[in-house]
């Protein structure tokens, strides 16, 4: 499904769990709930740079992260909430210590360091609050979201509060 890249390690999602190949070695392991994944089929997966954590997320909202000793932790908030019914994780994608989540009712904001949630934005532009954003980038200082057949919407990453709908702008 996706691959993703920690030091000698690239890890490969399947609709089976997790692998990971050591390119020095050329040792090949997967992981499964054995091991402490919360289920066997992600969605997605993302190497923070600097934490170095491997982020797995899946179709029910929960997040998983695998640290440097190959341990499994988990993060609850998203599969938790009971304000959207659908909660599966689309993409990851992180900057200063921020994990941004795409999910199906909009984006997550994750403090890596402090282990919590920072907010979320539900209602981006003029869509309807709970549309799903289906990947999510940052670049040329801004947060870009592609919403599927909703188009590409942006918001500066230095702006006040980008929570607030009216800051987002439909990209053409």
């Amino acid at each position: 499904i996706e691959i993703t890249q920690r030091g000698d390690y690239v890890y490969a999602i399947t609709a089976g769990g997790l692998f990971s190949y050591h390119s020095e070695t050329g040792e090949i392991s997967q992981f499964s709930t054995i091991e402490g994944m919360s289920n066997i089929d992600p969605t997605t997966i993302y190497t923070d740079s600097t934490s170095g954590f491997v982020f797995l997320g899946y179709s029910d909202g929960t997040v998983n992260y695998l640290d440097e000793n190959e341990q499994f932790w988990y993060i609850s908030d998203i599969a938790r909430t009971e304000l959207f019914t659908t909660k599966r994780i689309n993409r990851f994608v992180s900057h200063d210590g921020l994990l941004y989540i795409a999910t199906e009712f909009g984006i997550v904001v994750y403090d890596i360091a402090r282990d919590e949630t920072r907010f979320s934005i539900t209602k981006i532009g003029g869509n309807a609050t709970g549309t799903p954003v289906k990947d999510i980038s940052i670049a040329n200082g801004r947060l870009w979201a592609a919403m599927g057949i909703h188009g590409v919407w942006s918001v500066s990453m230095s702006a006040p509060n980008v929570t607030f709908p009216t800051l987002w702008q439909k990209e053409s």
